[in-house]
């Protein structure tokens, strides 16, 4: 993934406001004014709950949305109802709220048709519910559809949740879901840890050096937990995600959630967030492990393990990119770490946490840094689902400026928006820009903006992938190919300026990417990029221009067309073909970018944890003075809310989901793309409309 540090040019409202409104001229779209919502301060922190059983068993444990979700790629739960007895058995805790009614209705996943619908009497003023919900005979079996429970509230109206409903004649659940559960124990159990031996699919070439991400890929020893002993805190949250029924078996994929404590380095005790998924496969009623995954986040403090003169220690992470910003004088840096946002100031050694994430939702709600300055001030968003009194369960983006001298979070405005938290992240933790007035994101292939002084919003350009766009190293410049890649366009976040290369008579053109804030470009004849490669094609000359368009450098070499570029800092990696066949890799230094970043993202390796993030310093910290840590940030979330309405195109997109998690989201020409990730990942493809493409179950033996 592509980094991103913010600057700090601070621009007048109303250039930023024109260039917005300009933009939308030129792009012929049309600019929309959102009308401002009325915040409600109800002070609940916590929805009513809803949970869904399969006979005894707990199959979900449904998230309340104070929004409407777009349904058909929200794949959180799956409940299967039995043929023969057609009814779904749910409880709820009302959590205090005084709910008027609870309704559900029944539709296709791919169409806006309603098959059943009813309504639950009798629970007005109480406090739980034990219910059964009947599905009508209309529903064919092994067909996905969506169900959708409304409980309707006197303190915030109607809250809405979210399962899709499967009928089979199979019997499977409570048998699959025991043995998941089992499965999970016996990683934990040392005389019971020899079972799992079985299941595994053991891939030579894969490192065994990291415990945030562990597959039966991995080595027995990582799947057993290795050096560590965990101590289960909590009881998992319990969910089935994904059900394939063949002629042959059917399989379930199941989610359990829960935090462990185990002993780490210097008798300090570290506590982490779990996430496990166990695909489960049932053939004559014996069961076994198709595919599982095992996801593992560190709860972050400080403390003498975590932060040293020279780097900061983030602990096993289920990722390794980090996402941060350094202010321009190099003194902060604001990170994330598993749904924590923290700043340091290095020259002080002041260490303050300014934002938390429930643990309970962080799987659905993150927190992104779009900027910091040098006095320590912090632009960044929470996206997802939002836990905060002023909108709890209201689902979107949240705009908050934090400012270091009040020790305050002030959020500048909520915006209401219907996709789950997996396709807004991605794209914003990509490109995340805000001016005083103005916010610029990426969601999905598109960038927006957001006007937070008269809530307009949006969309600039769309059609962002890996090979149509870039941003520069301060993340203030974009650049993006457009006219059917004859052109790229560059723009300058921070003043609205406009600038342009022209790929030429005759020939196509690509962004490649940035070294610093020189951008990297690729040329190719237009008669050598084939049809339907638009913006996908080799490229027979590279080309670096400065910040100024100047040209720095550039590589040409006859019979040589370059097939891949990765670029690391100031070295470009080239992927080569001569006369059309595969030939040795080159390189291409930028050596006009002179200085080191004074943060950069690292790693540290432990005996008893292995591979731990890290954020590493070009110079030391002042080891004569204490660390000192803020715990206390002040918050006032009670902004507006207002409508994004982003992704108008409404374009054809592939999503794929394994793992009970979204992995990759794929445009209309890249279905093969997508299905082989589904492939490697042990997952499944589904379209926009919420159908199955490809499952992984459905093409095991290919």
């Amino acid at each position: 993934m592509k980094k991103f540090l913010a600057i700090l040019i601070i621009i007048l409202i109303v250039v930023v406001t024109a260039f917005g409104i300009d933009y939308m001229k030129k792009t012929g779209k049309k600019t929309e004014q959102t009308q401002e919502g009325v915040t409600v301060n109800h002070n609940l922190t916590k929805l009513p709950e809803l949970t869904v059983y399969h006979n005894d068993t707990v199959t979900g444990n449904l998230v309340g949305y104070n929004s409407t979700m777009d349904y058909k790629t929200l794949r959180d739960n799956l409940t299967v109802v039995k043929s023969d007895e057609r009814k779904i058995n749910i409880s709820g805790d009302f959590n205090s709220v005084k709910v008027k009614s609870l309704k559900y209705q029944i539709k296709p996943m791919n169409e806006d048709r309603l098959i059943d619908n009813g309504e639950i009497k009798g629970i007005s003023e109480k406090k739980e519910i034990e219910a059964e919900i009947p599905v009508s005979s209309i529903l064919e079996n092994n067909i996905e559809y969506i169900m959708l429970i409304t409980v309707d509230t006197e303190e915030i109206g109607e809250i809405n949740y979210y399962t899709r409903v499967m009928v089979t004649k199979e019997d499977f659940v409570e048998s699959q879901a025991a043995f998941a559960k089992q499965f999970s124990s016996y990683t934990m159990d040392t005389t019971k840890s020899k079972e799992l031996a079985q299941y595994m699919e053991i891939d030579p070439d894969i490192l065994n050096n990291n415990m945030g991400r562990i597959t039966l890929a991995n080595n027995f020893n990582l799947v057993a937990w290795a050096n560590l002993i965990p101590d289960k805190q909590s009881e998992e949250v319990f969910n089935l995600k994904e059900v394939c029924v063949k002629d042959t078996g059917v399989s379930g994929t199941y989610e359990m959630k829960y935090q462990v404590m185990e002993e780490g380095n210097n008798e300090i005790t570290d506590t982490y967030d779990i996430i496990e998924t166990i695909t489960v496969w049932t053939y004559n009623e014996k069961n076994y492990v198709l595919a599982y995954e095992r996801r593992m986040n560190q709860v972050w403090n400080v403390d003498k393990n975590t932060v040293n003169n020279s780097f900061i220690d983030l602990g096993i992470q289920q990722d390794m990119d980090v996402c941060y910003k350094v202010s321009n004088d190099s003194d902060y840096v604001v990170y994330e770490v598993n749904g924590s946002l923290w700043t340091l100031q290095r020259s002080t050694r002041t260490l303050k946490n300014i934002y938390n994430i429930d643990s309970r939702y962080k799987d659905i709600s993150k927190v992104v840094p779009a900027r910091v300055d040098n006095d320590g001030n912090v632009n960044f968003v929470v996206c997802g689902y939002s836990t905060e009194n002023a909108h709890v369960g209201m689902n979107g983006i949240s705009v908050c400026r934090y400012d270091s001298a009040k020790n305050a979070i002030n959020e500048r405005v909520f915006l209401e928006y219907d996709k789950q938290v997996g396709l807004i992240e991605d794209g914003i933790r990509e490109v995340c820009y805000t001016s005083d007035s103005v916010l610029y994101i990426k969601l999905e292939n598109e960038l927006c903006y957001v006007n937070l002084e008269t809530k307009e919003t949006g969309v600039i350009t769309s059609g962002l992938d890996e090979y149509t766009y870039a941003t520069n190293e301060q993340g203030n410049v974009i650049s993006y190919v457009t006219n059917g890649a004859d052109t790229i366009k560059l723009i300058n976040l921070s003043n609205g300026e406009e600038r342009q290369i022209d790929a030429g008579d005759k020939n196509k053109i690509r962004v490649c990417g940035y070294t610093g804030n020189n951008l990297v470009y690729g040329i190719t004849p237009t008669k050598k990029v084939p049809e339907g490669k638009d913006f996908k094609f080799d490229i027979s000359e590279l080309i670096i221009v400065d910040s100024d368009l100047n040209e720095i450098t550039s590589y040409k070499k006859k019979g040589i067309m370059i097939t891949g570029i990765e670029i690391t800092d100031t070295v470009i990696h080239l992927t080569r073909t001569k006369d059309g066949q595969k030939t040795d890799d080159d390189q291409l230094l930028d050596n006009t970018v002179k200085d080191a970043p004074a943060v950069k993202q690292s790693y540290y390796d432990d005996t008893k944890k292995y591979r731990e993030v890290a954020l590493s310093f070009a110079t030391q910290m002042n080891a004569n003075m204490e660390t000192t840590v803020n715990n206390n940030a002040i918050k006032n979330i009670t902004a507006s809310v207002a409508t994004l309405d982003a992704n108008r195109e409404k374009i054809t997109m592939y999503y794929v989901y394994a793992c009970g998690e979204l992995k990759g989201m794929f445009e209309k020409d890249e279905k093969v793309e997508a299905e082989r990730l589904a492939k490697e990942k042990n997952g499944l493809v589904i379209n926009s409309n919420g159908e199955k493409i490809w499952t992984f179950e459905e093409n095991y033996n290919d």
